[in-house]
């Protein structure tokens, strides 16, 4: 018999063995205990138990700026009186006319504008002379904002003498507005005016006077003192007459 070879048994084919742990560096000074598994699990509940308690400081919010207040928005104004816009210029009136132009005719045109200059203020706008130059056919001038035309008399040319002076009286009285008719009445009548009635208060708000200038025409001088509504003036004017006392010829009429 074959003698049995001594010696030791070679391992297993395909045996891995498993490398052994690595042993902890232990830390000088200090013991290196294990810790157990419930330990492990003690450790890991008080940590999270410090996180759930530890609570973020609570932010404070900025507290609210109190608004500014708003100026007060300044009283809007009343809205301005519109001007009365000038009425439009009807077709065929001339710019500075209107539809009613007093015609004056006298004896000298051009001695009556010399004197409503002096007197009421005019401004000439023209004139034409005849052709031989002695008289005055044709002239416009304007007192305020209204314009008249004068001429002399020209019997020849009219069929009869038109002079007021020459017929005795003039059956048309220009109406003037002026803005004090006492001092417009005093400067008339010491250029030559005949004062018919003084300056005195109408029922009808104004303050009026008559004069005849030296040309024959009659002129009305008048202030507004009060504004007055068509139907006041009537009301007024019917008390006026009905205060008035009758005149001679009424009361011996009413008497008989």
């Amino acid at each position: 018999m074959a003698a049995k070879k001594s010696g030791t048994a070679k391992p297993a084919k395909n045996a891995k063995s498993k490398p052994a742990a690595k042993a902890s560096k232990p830390v000088a000074g200090k013991a290196v205990k294990a810790k157990s598994p419930a330990a492990k699990k003690s450790v890991a509940k008080q940590s999270s138990m410090k996180k759930s308690t530890m609570k973020k400081p609570a932010m404070k919010k900025p507290a609210k700026v109190a608004a500014k207040a708003k100026p007060a928005k300044p009283a809007k104004a009343a809205p301005k009186p519109k001007a009365a816009s000038a009425p439009k210029r009807m077709p065929g009136v001339p710019a500075g006319s209107h539809t009613v132009t007093p015609y004056m005719v006298v004896s000298s045109a051009a001695q009556a504008l010399d004197f409503y200059k002096q007197v009421f203020g005019a401004i000439e706008k023209y004139r034409m002379a005849s052709p031989d130059g002695q008289h005055v056919w044709h002239a416009e001038f304007s007192i305020g904002d209204t314009s008249l035309m004068i001429g002399d008399d020209a019997p020849e040319m009219s069929g009869g003498s038109r002079d007021p002076n020459k017929l005795g009286q003039s059956s048309v009285t220009l109406h003037l507005y002026v803005a004090d008719v006492d001092t417009w009445m005093n400067r008339a009548a010491a250029a030559g005016c005949s004062v018919i009635m003084p300056p005195q208060d109408m029922f009808w708000g104004d303050r009026m006077g008559k004069l005849k200038d030296p040309f024959g025409h009659d002129w009305s001088v008048a202030t507004m003192q009060k504004e007055m509504s068509p139907q006041e003036i009537i009301d007024a004017g019917n008390k006026f007459f009905a205060n008035m006392a009758p005149c001679p010829e009424q009361g011996a009429s009413a008497e008989g």
